[in-house]
């Protein structure tokens, strides 16, 4: 028996379409289902071998329970790495997920040029998870997550260990304890990047954590976005049609929706991301209403769906968030502070109270967002001449000076 070509196309293009719809279904299966197993002692990742940049060491679990078990961590050198010369240690935000076994290492260099630096990777960031925190069924436990992939902020290392540090610069950053202690949020709240986009937000009456995540994305990725946001804002609230536009097009897009990107944070590979973002946000969501204008908190709106499941375990008495106890005044060495106007989850007075909170330090502006990429070569040079000669170098001073600094 023979069949019309037409239909052996038809059925070899039914026959692919079902073994992709397979192959995605288990990768999806794969990806949602909790960590088996962690790398053994000895062991090492296939994609990184160890040689002379990049190290295997044995950390413990628990550091407040040495005596609880151990895991297999790693660290990277910078290309050309010289044993013994000062050395920048690069601690990123566990949320950025920077540093894993094949980091861009052209990134890191855009930012650090001539200094050499190590990389540390953080627990809880792929690969380095733990299968521990899983129950039957993948449930999780949240007192133990919350302990084993507590973050490992630069400031508390600055505060624990700040006898082995020279010089420290941090950039778009705040402080928790901070926060608290001076009765503000820890993130900045929309009325203070746009009181326009505030007024509009606060008129929305349904789908405000979809729109809420897209204006977030759009202040993080253009500091030239406002324009966006604003037509966005205005056909949302019907009263700008033509914006509709702006706000379809960001709609089907994955990097702006919402549903798509709660699925992948939701995912067991992202628990450290949960757990950072619970830490840092978990006081501002106990009382955050977004009700008028000047209290809408763009992160707080979509972070609140997000951490569902951290507020209750707080609620049942699982776990309890305090604010970490730092001892910024008695650091010895020298701190540099960068800030953006345009950053959408710090605010400048933020920046100024954690160059204010320690000995020696100082505080740079820049018109620029939270990521701080309008003036690379600039910045560049302002991180290699404070790392190399500290803040009262010429160098460093000839920065502060620039016309793109703008606290002179």
């Amino acid at each position: 028996m023979s069949f019309p070509r037409n239909k052996w196309a038809r059925g070899g293009a039914a026959l692919l379409a079902a073994a992709g719809l397979l192959y995605a279904y288990s990768q999806y299966r794969a990806f949602m289902a909790p960590p088996a197993s962690r790398l053994a002692a000895g062991a090492y990742y296939p994609e990184m071998p160890p040689d002379a940049l990049h190290h295997y060491l044995r950390l413990p679990l628990d550091h407040f329970a040495p005596g609880g078990g151990t895991y297999t961590g790693f660290y990277i050198l910078s290309p050309g790495f010289k044993p013994g010369a000062p050395t920048a240690l690069v601690i990123t935000d566990g949320q950025q997920e920077l540093v894993s076994v094949t980091p861009d290492m052209a990134w890191f260099a855009g930012r650090l040029g001539a200094q050499q630096y190590a990389l540390l990777a953080g627990r809880g960031n792929t690969p380095t998870l733990f299968p521990e925190l899983y129950g039957p069924g993948g449930a999780v436990d949240y007192r133990a997550a919350m302990n084993l992939y507590g973050a490992a902020l630069a400031q508390r290392y600055m505060g624990k260990y700040g006898a082995n540090v020279q010089r420290a610069l941090l950039e778009s950053t705040g402080g928790l304890d901070l926060a608290r202690a001076n009765g503000i949020r820890f993130s900045k709240n929309l009325y203070e990047l746009d009181p326009g986009q505030a007024e509009l937000f606060a008129g929305v009456k349904s789908g405000r954590t979809a729109l809420a995540f897209m204006l977030f994305k759009l202040a993080q990725e253009n500091r030239d976005s406002a324009p966006v946001r604003q037509a966005i804002l205005k056909a949302k609230t019907g009263f700008y049609p033509p914006g509709t536009w702006e706000y379809f097009k960001r709609l089907f897009s994955p990097v702006y929706n919402w549903r798509l990107i709660k699925l992948i944070i939701s995912a067991p590979a992202e628990l450290a991301v949960r757990v950072r973002m619970y830490e840092l946000l978990s006081a501002d969501l106990k009382t955050y209403r977004g009700e008028n204008a000047a209290d809408v908190n763009l992160m707080c709106e979509w972070a609140g769906a997000l951490l569902t499941d951290f507020q209750a375990a707080e609620s049942s008495g699982r776990i309890n968030v305090t604010a970490p106890a730092i001892d910024r005044a008695a650091f010895k060495g020298e701190v540099l502070v960068f800030s953006g106007t345009k950053d959408h989850v710090f605010t400048q007075r933020m920046g100024r109270l954690v160059a204010g909170s320690y000995g020696r330090s100082a505080f740079a502006s820049f018109e620029d967002i939270h990521r701080l990429g309008r003036y690379p070569e600039y910045y560049r040079t302002f991180r290699q001449a404070f790392f190399s000669g500290g803040l009262s170098s010429p160098e460093l001073k000839k920065c502060f000076a620039d016309e793109r600094q703008l606290n002179r």
